[in-house]
């Protein structure tokens, strides 16, 4: 007789985080993806609160990224670029490079919510 397999919890507010991380460290795109399918606001929240500024770079410039390509993952990436806009702006203004990559936003036709 076979047990059937149990049915695994979702990822933490803590373990997103670390995956999180993990993804942007190695450019593993499918890994972010992974993680942005997480739509938990506290977990959002949380795992955005903990990046490094280098993490904030890397994570703003993927989801630029992934926004500009309009697919259907683009419902996943807005709230991340929201949670990540309210917690970092002050570090992401500091920088001409990310002003540049938020402004390319204004040319893709969203309806913002």
């Amino acid at each position: 007789m076979h047990e059937s397999p149990k049915s695994m919890p979702p990822p933490s507010a803590d373990s997103v985080h670390v995956l999180l991380k993990q993804a942007l460290h190695a450019d593993d795109r499918p890994f972010l993806l992974e993680c942005l399918g997480n739509q938990d606001n506290k977990v959002i929240t949380n795992s955005v609160s903990q990046l490094s500024a280098a993490d904030i770079f890397k994570l703003l410039d993927s989801l630029i990224s992934i926004i500009q390509l309009r697919g259907a993952v683009l419902v996943c990436a807005l709230p991340w670029l929201r949670s990540l806009l309210l917690q970092h702006s002050s570090v992401i203004i500091s920088q001409d490079s990310s002003l540049k990559a938020l402004n390319s936003l204004y040319h893709v036709p969203l309806v913002w919510y």
